[in-house]
């Protein structure tokens, strides 16, 4: 995986959807400090991104309304998007069986849907070469129990990141996927806290974990920064776990 270095995305353009915190936001300060001019979408209230992103705008990406205005605002500021990253995810806890028709519809909506309401906004700003980046989770690759919604809907992400990576190879768009294991952001402890009584602890989960530990932000930032950078010209509809090996069980 690659190293920070100043230098290496001077003269891109990034837009980072959920980067005021979280994954996001360790995306938005990885693509700065390798050299990217970068743009932050999120729900949150505009200000709550990092203080180096250049454009934070506030967009929802289950709107296709807001993400087009967004998309024009980037192509306004900037001319252009090189680097498309999505990391805009939500989860609810809960069974096929328990969750709602709410549960179901919004996480779809965000997780999946929104990837592709993100991609479709964004594909007439994209510059060619261009790289569009998903975050899904290693919940898509091996499904988490008490996570039925967000488990499928990760897996359709996946599923969508490759469908573009076939049909935009030509058009010299490169789409990949990271698959992140459980990492220590909000998410996953709101996600801890309404978990059943008697489910696993955080701690007892690592079990299924050859590598013993949560993932930190910054790790995932790494192999996003690798995929959006030269060194993975040659690489689209790859799915890179970066899970401590969870997947391997």
């Amino acid at each position: 995986m690659s190293t920070p270095a100043a230098g290496r995305l001077t003269g891109l353009t990034a837009v980072v959807t959920g980067g005021a915190g979280g994954i996001g936001r360790a995306t938005v300060a990885r693509l700065t400090a390798d050299g990217a001019r970068v743009a932050v979408l999120d729900r949150a209230a505009v200000g709550a991104g990092p203080g180096r992103a250049d454009l934070v705008i506030h967009a929802d990406v289950t709107d296709a309304g807001s993400l087009a205005a967004a998309a024009a605002q980037v192509a306004t500021r900037f001319g252009r998007c090189d680097l498309l990253v999505v990391t805009a995810g939500v989860a609810v806890v809960g069974t096929a069986g328990d969750c709602t028709d709410a549960d179901w519809d919004e996480v779809f909506a965000v997780n999946a849907r929104g990837a592709w309401l993100t991609f479709r906004a964004f594909l007439p700003v994209l510059n060619r070469p261009a790289r569009f980046v998903t975050v899904a989770s290693a919940a898509g690759l091996r499904p988490m129990p008490q996570l039925a919604a967000y488990s499928a809907a990760k897996a359709a992400l996946i599923g969508l990141t490759r469908s573009i990576a076939l049909d935009y190879a030509a058009d010299g768009i490169r789409a990949n996927c990271v698959c992140p294991g459980q990492v220590s952001t909000p998410l996953a402890a709101r996600v801890q806290r309404d978990r059943p009584p008697g489910e696993r602890s955080a701690v007892a989960e690592f079990a299924d974990y050859p590598v013993k530990r949560a993932g930190r932000p910054e790790e995932v930032a790494g192999a996003i920064a690798y995929l959006c950078g030269p060194e993975a010209g040659y690489v689209t509809g790859s799915v890179l776990a970066v899970d401590g090996g969870r997947t391997l069980h």
